[in-house]
């Protein structure tokens, strides 16, 4: 007697989520390098205009990506996100800097405190090349953030038992 098995490849944990990535199409395109190397670690991506931004305001993983100066970018509602003094140094001519938030959702009980709420990723500078910059400066950074909301181990092999 024979048995055959198969075994399909474990999905990771939160990949029934996508990574929204809001930003405009000219920063999007600038960022496909890193939008590929995402893709290459099986991160589900779904790229949304600023102005397509409400449609997704709810959704648990967020990037936000671009200039300050960027016509139709991102700048207003990363105004709601960042702290007046943030808002003040990506202004900057030449500045740019990469933001980790987390948010609540209203009236939240304490059993939403962890896991109910929005995890949000900011590249964010004066120009588009700034945040650019931002995002290439803090891999380290992004990356663990990503790992941990995607349950992605890129540790050395586990050791047997």
């Amino acid at each position: 007697m024979v048995a055959i098995f198969s075994v399909a490849p474990l999905a990771h944990t939160a990949m029934a989520d996508d990574l929204i990535v809001v930003a405009t199409r000219a920063t999007f395109k600038d960022a496909q390098g890193w939008v590929d190397f995402l893709k290459s670690k099986e991160i589900p991506i779904k790229h949304v205009t600023p102005q397509e931004y409400a449609n997704f305001s709810k959704e648990k993983y967020i990037v936000l990506m671009g200039g300050m100066d960027e016509p139709d970018g991102i700048k207003d509602i990363v105004q709601g996100l960042l702290t007046k003094e943030e808002l003040e140094y990506i202004t900057r001519k030449g500045k740019g800097k990469m933001y980790k938030k987390y948010v609540l959702p209203k009236n939240a009980r304490p059993s939403q405190l962890w896991g109910g709420g929005q995890n949000y990723i900011i590249f964010a500078g004066a120009d588009r090349t700034a945040a650019a910059t931002a995002r290439k400066n803090s891999k380290k950074d992004w990356w663990e953030e990503l790992s941990v909301w995607f349950d992605i181990d890129e540790s050395p092999a586990i050791p047997p038992y």
